[in-house]
């Protein structure tokens, strides 16, 4: 008897899962089975039973709730995704999983700062050339009103260049899209030397 292929009536086919991982910020709008991307015109609808649907499984990590149901490396890269819009979250997400992020693998770093844009962190990876990175001190920049020390220091340079052109506060507010009283806070700081100017110095007067 000829054998038309190398499978057996005994062969079995190993089963597979396939797992989207979706870590966008804004909610998946997409199809989530393949049905909902075929274009199937009205002649054919009749014969839509008969065409093959495939379902996907979609992980939307924005929208996790118990995160200590993942590994450790899970958990730390789901994590920075799902607050990397809220750093107060992301703080004290860090904060609660403290020793999680004291010795944390290059490569998840690497995962991290791709995934939720983290630049903090390839700052300071750039710097040390380790291959466990303490995370938390990559981090100590985020302020304690959530803000990232680079995102400051580019504010108190937009304010400062302001500043020298005599403008004044609600309108340098409104031109660097920031709150009046945090505008004010820098030009108090930077203070009527202008001359004198410091970054470092206003940054630590603001803190």
């Amino acid at each position: 008897m000829t054998r038309l292929s190398r499978f057996a009536k005994a062969d079995k086919l190993i089963p597979t899962i396939t797992l989207v991982v979706y870590y966008g910020i804004k909610p998946w709008d997409a199809s989530l089975d393949l049905h909902g991307m075929l274009a199937i015109s009205d002649q054919m609808k009749e014969y839509q039973p008969m065409m093959l649907n495939y379902k996907m499984n979609l992980l939307e990590v924005a929208k996790i709730e118990n995160l200590d149901s993942y590994g450790d490396d899970l958990k730390r890269v789901f994590g920075f995704v799902k607050y990397q819009e809220d750093k107060e979250a992301l703080k004290r997400f860090i904060e609660e999983n403290q020793a999680l992020f004291e010795s944390v693998p290059r490569e998840t770093c690497e995962t991290i700062e791709v995934m939720a844009d983290a630049k903090e962190i390839r700052e300071y990876m750039e710097k040390e050339k380790k291959e466990e990175v303490n995370v938390c001190k990559a981090l100590q920049g985020i302020r304690e009103d959530g803000r990232v020390e680079g995102e400051v220091r580019k504010v108190i340079q937009q304010v400062y260049k302001k500043v020298q052109k005599n403008q004044d506060c609600e309108t340098i507010a409104a031109a660097v899209e920031e709150n009046t009283d945090f505008v004010q806070s820098i030009i108090d700081a930077i203070g009527s030397d202008v001359d004198g100017y410091s970054e470092d110095e206003v940054y630590r007067k603001i803190s």
